[in-house]
């Protein structure tokens, strides 16, 4: 009897034993329910507030751009009544946004082109003072070639000649350009605005003195008429310059005439 209650004893301190340890751990696991569901509920808070933060940036951005678009819009239907009215200052102006609008190459030296816009109704001209790309965007080596001896790759040098005739043909392009986008921008002003001139002076550095300058080196005016008889993707830009009775310098620091 006496080793029958001890082992009944025993079974009962190991049942009481294990119902302490399950309490125990059920207490830890809790702990570790609420601990986690605080930690949630705590990074809940931050994502929603964050989400708030987002969605009031996002709406004061869009009633910005709506207010700037709204801007925008008014002042391009002012310009358009304007233009239609033959206003000189609403002519200038959409043909600046033209112009603007106009894609250049990559290699184009300043992070925007410069151009004035003069429109002279008197005499159904409109007026572009242009700032061209310096000589320099035409490359100075022709060719390079490599020398086994030194093991190098040695650049051999374009004539100056060669360098002013590829500038004059660029400059040439870049004119050609400019009275199409003009002459297009302004069709509906056709019968007040029949020609396109355009002046254009380029930066540099005379070789003689040294001295910085900024020669007019191409003077060239169009009509809409010798315009419609061109197909300029398929003209020589300098011959069509020439033929147009465009002026343009032999050399990028020798102005023309004005």
């Amino acid at each position: 009897m006496a080793g029958l209650r001890a082992s009944s004893t025993g079974w009962l301190q190991s049942k009481l034993g294990g119902a302490r340890r399950h309490e125990r751990q059920t207490e830890d696991r809790r702990g570790d329910y609420e601990e986690q569901k605080t930690l949630h509920e705590q990074q809940e808070a931050k994502r929603l507030k964050e989400l708030r933060a987002a969605q009031l940036r996002h709406e004061t951005d869009a009633a910005r751009q709506r207010a700037a678009d709204d801007a925008w819009n008014a002042e391009v239907e002012r310009a358009r009544a304007g233009f239609r009215a033959c206003d000189p200052e609403a002519i200038s102006w959409l043909v600046r946004q033209a112009l603007g609008a106009s894609k250049y190459p990559d290699w184009w030296p300043c992070d925007k082109r410069q151009y004035e816009v003069i429109c002279q109704l008197g005499a159904g001209d409109i007026l572009i003072e242009l700032e061209l790309p310096p000589a320099s965007v035409i490359p100075g080596a022709r060719r390079f070639e490599y020398q086994e001896d030194t093991a190098r790759c040695v650049a051999l040098p374009r004539p100056r000649g060669e360098v002013a005739l590829l500038y004059s043909g660029l400059i040439a392009s870049i004119a050609l350009r400019t009275v199409s986008e003009v002459l297009t921008a302004t069709a509906e002003a056709a019968e007040v605005i029949h020609t396109v001139t355009v002046n254009a002076r380029a930066r540099g550095t005379e070789a003689t003195t040294g001295i910085e300058s900024r020669p007019q080196l191409l003077i060239m005016s169009v009509s809409r008429g010798a315009l419609d008889h061109l197909i300029l993707p398929a003209v020589q830009p300098l011959a069509c310059a020439a033929h147009l009775g465009a002026r343009i310098s032999p050399d990028p620091l020798t102005p023309v005439p004005p």
